[in-house]
């Protein structure tokens, strides 16, 4: 892989763990304000958020490298 095309590749892993995290941000205030606690509430929805984010980076790795194998 050119080092042009792993920049852009990192960036957009920036860009999509912001978007997660902005998500998780908004779902733990709804979920905080429904348990009068809305720091926890934010907490919890920012770590459930990083956690979906990992899980679907380590997912799309395993897909990516099972089509490299499959191309050769």
């Amino acid at each position: 892989m050119e080092e042009g095309e792993e920049k852009q590749k990192e960036e957009q892993n920036k860009n999509g763990l912001a978007t997660y995290v902005c998500f998780g941000m908004l779902f733990g205030v709804a979920i905080g304000s429904a348990w009068h606690n809305v720091g926890l509430g934010l907490v919890l929805g920012i770590a459930i958020a990083y956690a979906y984010y990992q899980y679907k980076v380590k997912s799309d790795k395993k897909n990516n490298n099972n089509n490299e194998l499959h191309k050769e």
